[in-house]
């Protein structure tokens, strides 16, 4: 939880005590996170591990993580919608609700 809400406090670059509401005043506790979360940022790797995690002689273990994966139908549509412009330049893709399905939760 402590994590997600540094990653708004970053993005919105306010202080942790301001998104908890707080003042919009740094104080040296929400400096102290800031650049914790700065340093763990630094360290994560895109595909958000760290090396240790991987490093048995530092805690960690060489198979700390298995891989996943799934289908999500939305990013199956726009692969196509980008497969079929791939000679045009400058075309944006996107998902819009379906128009005939308005109203309809699901």
């Amino acid at each position: 939880m402590l994590r997600a809400e540094l990653a708004l406090c970053d993005r919105w670059g306010i202080p942790h005590s301001h998104l908890l509401g707080g003042p919009r005043r740094w104080s040296d506790l929400d400096r102290e996170k800031a650049l914790a979360y700065a340093q763990l940022q630094h360290v994560t790797c895109d595909c958000g591990t760290r090396m240790e995690e991987w490093d048995p002689a530092q805690g960690g273990h060489r198979f700390a993580y298995v891989g996943d994966s799934w289908r999500c139908p939305g990013c199956e549509l726009l692969d196509a919608e980008r497969e079929g412009h791939a000679d045009v330049k400058g075309v944006k893709h996107a998902l819009r609700r379906n128009p005939e399905l308005a109203g309809d939760d699901g």
